[in-house]
């Protein structure tokens, strides 16, 4: 018998290959540890519904979704790729940890989540950001998610935690809300802070925050690349901070900003547009509109730094930085 080829399929133990013509004798072909062709697979989706929800419900449809962010993402399988839609307003005990690798949290709405349809709040107890990723390829999209609420603390919507190194790693944040401004219209938060490497933000309104990006490379966590694009920023003291971030070899891009609006107008204590601070890498940015800023922005280690700005509204940019 003459075996030409296998596609997609699975062999398993002996396989009998009839008479060899030379010896007469059976032929056999053994795999005892089986032979598996192409395989994928999709993830399972969850429901999460904050006023009809029931955690003692399974989640896996809107009938029964469960009724907290923390029992539905505890059903997710790290690698899997599952998926949990949300619905309502969250308000968990503590901070929301998205640790299942490849997992997507999404909401139902409109990219600028006016109606109120999917959205999360910090619980009373909440110690750090709002969403916590702390496990890689993480999707978060179409919701608002709102900083910490007390006093004196300053703990992002949504934060991308390195620790362990490269943990929370290759996000990709997309059509999102931060209103970031505190309910008593005086205490602020941050908006997204990304630790690690390879995330990506894009399309996302926010707004009243005491930084609306930051970007710092805790822990040591060498930046391959991070990609900011096409965010509105509306009464933040910083819009972009750049804190520490390295691009030790060829390939490591750093920080890639385009298409920012930026404007300083109704921040509690507006400072500059775009910061990149001494050990800020060479981030890049380019066609970003900055308006309402008294404090100069300066190229620093930027490697381009290409901006329009609002000179009646006081905004700044050293001549250098072009």
């Amino acid at each position: 018998m003459k075996l030409g080829y296998l596609y997609g399929g699975k062999l398993k133990g002996s396989v009998d290959l009839g008479t060899d013509p030379y010896t007469g004798l059976p032929s056999t072909f053994t795999a005892p540890g089986g032979f598996i062709g192409p395989t994928a697979s999709f993830g399972t989706f969850y429901y999460a519904d904050a006023v009809n929800g029931n955690d003692a419900k399974d989640g896996r449809s809107p009938a029964t979704a469960k009724k907290t962010l923390t029992a539905t993402v505890a059903l997710c399988v790290a690698g899997k790729g599952d998926i949990v839609v949300i619905v309502g307003e969250f308000n968990d005990s503590g901070n929301v940890t998205l640790n299942k690798e490849k997992m997507k949290l999404i909401g139902i709405c409109d990219p600028w989540q006016q109606s109120y349809l999917s959205r999360i709040n910090p619980g009373a107890l909440a110690t750090s950001g709002t969403l916590l990723i702390t496990a890689k390829d993480i999707e978060v999209a179409y919701m608002q998610v709102s900083g910490h609420r007390d006093p004196g603390f300053h703990y992002p919507a949504i934060y991308t935690n390195a620790t362990p190194p490269l943990a929370g790693t290759r996000s990709y944040i997309h059509d999102v809300v931060i209103p970031g401004l505190t309910p008593d219209g005086t205490h602020y938060c941050d908006g997204i802070h990304l630790v690690g490497d390879r995330h990506t933000v894009v399309r996302a309104l926010i707004e009243n925050s005491q930084v609306g990006i930051k970007i710092d490379e805790e822990g040591g966590v060498t930046t391959y690349r991070i990609v900011v694009e096409d965010i509105q920023m509306r009464a933040c003291d910083v819009g972009v901070d750049v804190a520490a971030v390295s691009e030790a070899e060829p390939g490591r891009h750093g920080v890639i900003g385009k298409r920012l609006d930026i404007d300083a107008f109704g921040a509690l204590a507006e400072t500059r547009g775009i910061r990149v601070q001494g050990l800020g890498g060479h981030p890049y940015f380019r066609n970003c509109f900055i308006a309402g800023y008294t404090t100069a922005i300066t190229k620093g280690s930027a490697r381009w730094i290409e901006c329009y700005h609002d000179a009646a509204g006081g905004t700044l940019i050293d001549p250098a930085a072009y």
